[in-house]
C-alpha cells in the first residue's frame, strides 16, 4: 500500500487539479476525494470531505485567490492543521499574496516551502522525499520477501547481479537465490544523456495578455485584443499594442497572467472569450506557436447585457482543451460610453510623452494596502503620485498641504469604497475638488471595487464610476 493523500482545491482550478492528481497517482499515491470531483466545489457534503481528508496521511493544497475565498476549503486546511496533519502547499498566481491572505490559523505554514503547481519535477520530488520522511508511519511498506532476503552487494553504479541458473542435482535454496534488492517506487530514474541535456536547459517563461474596452455602449462594435509571448518579447508586445490602440489606450484595461502549466514551441493554442450578454466575432482563434508573440483579433458588442452595470467572463487560452491561462474580463455597459468615446481627441502621443503628470489619490486609509498596489503602477508609469502619506512632510499643516496637492493635480483619483463613503476626510477631499477643478477635463475619476457600487452623494452623482474587481485581488 502506498501512502493516502487528499488533494484540496476549488472547482475553478479544475483543471490544474486534474494533472496534479494524476502526477500524485503515477507516483504511486492513493488520492482522495475518488473521481473527478474538486474537494470543495460542492459536489460533496462537508462531513464526508472532513472524513476523507482525515483518513489521509498528508494533505496536499493547491492554494489560489479562489480556495482562500472558500469557507470550506480553509475549514479543510484548518482541520488538518489542528490534527498535526502534514500540509503540502502548492500554489498558483502570486504566492507573496497568497501567504498575505492565510488566515491568522494557518499562518504557521509560511514557514515551510511552497511550490509552484506548473513546476511538477520539483514539488513532486519533494513530496516523495517527505512521504519516505514525514509521514513514513502511515504508510504500508509490508514486503512479501523479508529484509534477510535482499543483498546489498556493489556499488549503486554497478549494473545488478544477475541471478544463478538452479542446481539441477540439489533443490535450490534461499541462499541460491539473491535478489537485488528493488528501488523503492518513488526512486527516480536517470534519464539518458541526451535528455538529460534538454532538460536542464528550462524553456522560457510563455505569458498572455488581454486589452480590452473598459466601457461598451449597447450594439456597438469594439476590438478585444490578446497576446501570447514569451517573456523576453515583452517589448515588442508594448510597441504593437501602442500601433493598434493609439489614443484609445486609456479606454482599455490590460491584464497579465504567465502559463499555469509549461506551453511548447509548436502548441496550438486556442483562445475563447466568453462575457454574458456579449457577442464575439470570431467566437475563438487559434495560433501555432512558433514565433515570439502572436496576437488574437476579436470583435464584440453587448446584445442583452443589462445596462449600467459591469458584465464579468474571461478569455481562456488552452491546448488541446487543457486551459493554460483564463484572464478575467469585466467591461462595463453603458449608454455614455460611445460619446464619451467620441469626444475622445484624436491623434497619437508621441513616444515618451504621458497625457497626466501628476495623479492625487483619495481614498480611506482602511483601503491602504490596494492604493499602494495602485501607487507602484503608476511611479512605473512615470507620473507623480500624490497621496498624503507619502508626500506631506513632518510639520506641514496637514489640510492646507492637501488642498495644495489637489490644486496641482492633474487627476483626482477617488478610490470608492463602503469605507471611503464614510470617511469624513474623504469627503473634505472630493468636495475640495468639485469646487476648484477649474477647467480640468475629467479632473475626478472614481473607481470602485465592491459590488453593489457603495452609496454615492448626489453631488457625485453626474460622474462615471468604473468598475475595477481586480483591485482587491491581494
Amino acid at each position: 500500500m502506498t501512502s493516502r493523500l487528499f488533494l484540496n482545491y476549488v472547482e475553478a482550478n479544475h483543471q490544474i487539479a486534474v494533472r496534479i492528481k494524476r502526477e500524485l497517482l503515477t507516483a504511486g499515491f492513493i488520492v482522495d476525494p475518488e473521481g473527478d470531483s474538486s474537494a470543495v466545489s460542492g459536489h460533496l457534503s462537508m462531513p464526508t470531505l472532513s472524513d476523507s481528508a482525515a483518513r489521509a496521511s498528508a494533505m496536499v493544497v493547491l492554494f489560489s485567490t479562489n480556495l482562500l475565498k472558500s469557507a470550506a476549503g480553509v475549514r479543510l486546511i484548518i482541520d488538518a492543521a489542528d490534527r498535526g496533519q502534514a500540509i503540502f502547499p502548492l500554489y498558483t498566481g502570486s504566492l507573496i499574496q497568497l501567504q498575505i491572505a492565510l488566515p491568522d490559523e494557518l499562518q504557521v505554514l509560511t514557514e515551510r516551502a511552497w511550490y509552484e503547481a506548473a513546476d511538477s519535477a520539483s514539488w513532486l520530488s519533494a513530496l516523495l522525499s517527505e512521504a519516505a520522511d514525514d509521514f513514513e508511519d502511515s504508510r504500508d511498506t509490508t514486503r512479501s520477501i523479508p529484509d534477510n532476503m535482499w543483498e546489498l552487494e556493489g556499488s549503486a553504479s554497478e549494473p545488478p547481479t544477475p541471478l544463478p541458473a538452479p542446481s539441477t542435482s540439489i533443490p535450490g535454496t534461499a541462499d541460491d537465490y539473491k535478489l537485488p534488492k528493488p528501488e523503492t517506487q518513488w526512486q527516480q530514474t536517470e534519464p539518458p544523456e541526451g535528455r538529460k541535456e534538454a532538460e536542464s536547459a528550462p524553456s522560457e517563461p510563455i505569458l498572455f495578455s488581454s486589452y480590452t474596452p473598459k466601457e461598451a455602449a449597447p450594439n456597438t462594435w469594439l476590438s478585444l485584443h490578446g497576446y501570447v509571448y514569451k517573456q523576453s518579447a515583452a517589448p515588442q508586445v508594448s510597441i504593437d499594442v501602442g500601433v493598434l490602440l493609439g489614443d484609445k489606450a486609456g479606454d482599455y484595461r490590460e491584464l497579465e497572467q504567465p502559463a499555469i502549466v509549461p506551453v511548447e514551441a509548436g502548441a496550438l493554442i486556442t483562445a475563447t472569450p466568453n462575457l454574458p450578454g456579449f457577442h464575439f466575432n470570431p467566437p475563438g482563434a487559434s495560433i501555432i506557436l512558433l514565433e515570439d508573440w502572436h496576437r488574437f483579433d476579436f470583435k464584440l458588442r453587448a446584445t442583452t447585457a443589462p445596462v449600467n452595470q459591469a458584465a464579468n467572463g474571461s478569455i481562456t487560452f488552452s491546448v488541446e482543451g487543457v486551459i493554460v491561462a483564463d484572464i478575467p474580463i469585466s467591461i462595463f455597459v453603458s449608454p455614455q460610453a460611445q460619446s464619451r468615446s467620441s469626444a475622445a481627441p484624436s491623434g497619437r502621443l508621441s513616444p515618451g510623452v504621458s497625457p497626466y503628470r501628476a495623479v492625487f489619490c483619495s481614498y480611506s486609509h482602511k483601503d491602504t494596502a490596494i492604493v499602494e498596489r495602485v501607487e507602484r503602477a503608476i511611479k512605473l508609469l512615470g507620473y507623480t503620485y500624490l497621496r498624503d502619506a507619502t508626500t506631506l512632510r513632518s510639520g506641514e499643516n496637514w489640510n492646507d498641504a492637501l488642498m495644495k496637492m489637489i490644486d496641482q493635480a492633474d487627476i483626482f483619483q477617488l478610490f470608492w469604497s463602503s469605507n471611503a463613503s464614510k470617511s469624513k476626510y474623504v469627503q473634505q477631499e472630493w468636495e475640495y475638488a468639485l469646487k476648484n477643478k477649474g477647467t480640468k477635463a475629467n479632473f475626478i475619476r472614481p473607481v470602485y471595487w465592491e459590488e453593489p457600487l457603495p452609496n454615492v452623494p448626489d453631488a457625485l452623482g453626474m460622474l462615471h464610476f468604473e468598475y475595477e474587481p481586480t483591485l482587491d485581488d491581494l
